[in-house]
């Protein structure tokens, strides 16, 4: 039996339900980064994920591939099918393969949600009151990403208790764009962008209060209803409900 160079991290939830119908960023069937649930497991040393809810990739895993448990007791430490997987691939090799466990569904912290403290956060969140968020209950209340989710679990446990306590959340929080822009009123969002003064966004001003930096030009076009190349103070309005409004 092969064994693996396995780092046992416990972190907060995913970010993410890896269903099969999850996409990834990243596709096709030779894509570097694979996303998505375990399908079936042979022996010690394969596993196949379905990537992207589209293509089924087969993966050999080596002495040298890093195994993370995202948030995981100990107990739970092993391949199976149902597992969500981030595996990362270079020259046909997997150099790493993120396993977290499977979140059944998702759920929100309510219409009031903007309006709670840190500690309220916590304390509706935190299902099994243990005093933090592990990687299920991350993902279900707070933030879902089976791409981003793994990783940023991993950065904020920064005491890899393998939960996300009081004085991490807010970390946590502040990457999240529901709670983020709910900090400040649209108008203050706007003004702090309005780096000219002169009542409009452009495309540069608008990137710098964007919830996406890759993606402002895109974002900017779609905001822009009335194409006039610029954005007005309502416009933005709509942007930040939208973000304050969305699931996670």
């Amino acid at each position: 039996m092969k064994k693996f160079s396995c780092i046992l991290l416990i972190c907060i939830g995913t970010l993410g339900v890896y269903g099969a119908k999850s996409k990834s960023n990243s596709k096709g069937s030779d894509s570097p980064l694979v996303i998505g649930p375990i399908i079936s497991v042979s022996g010690t040393n394969t596993v196949t994920i379905l990537h992207g809810g589209e293509f089924e990739r087969k993966l050999n895993l080596s002495k040298d591939t890093e195994i993370v448990f995202v948030g995981m007791p100990a107990t739970s430490r092993s391949l199976k099918v149902g597992y969500g997987a981030k595996a990362s691939i270079k020259n046909g090799t997997v150099r790493s393969l993120k396993l977290t466990l499977p979140v059944k569904d998702s759920a929100s912290l309510g219409p009031d949600r903007t309006k709670l403290s840190i500690a309220q956060v916590l304390a509706k969140a935190d299902g099994n009151a243990d005093g933090g968020l592990d990687y299920v209950e991350m993902s279900r209340w707070i933030y879902h990403s089976p791409k981003h989710g793994p990783d940023t679990f991993l950065k904020t446990d920064k005491n890899k208790d393998g939960l996300v306590g009081p004085k991490e959340l807010p970390k946590l929080l502040a990457g999240v764009s529901w709670w983020k822009y709910s900090r400040k009123s649209s108008g203050e969002w706007f003004r702090a962008a309005d780096a000219n003064g002169d009542g409009v966004l452009d495309l540069k001003e608008f990137t710098s209060i964007a919830a996406g930096k890759n993606h402002a030009e895109n974002v900017f076009k779609r905001t822009d209803k009335n194409k006039d190349g610029s954005l007005d103070g309502k416009e933005v309005e709509k942007y930040v409900d939208q973000l304050i409004g969305s699931a996670h």
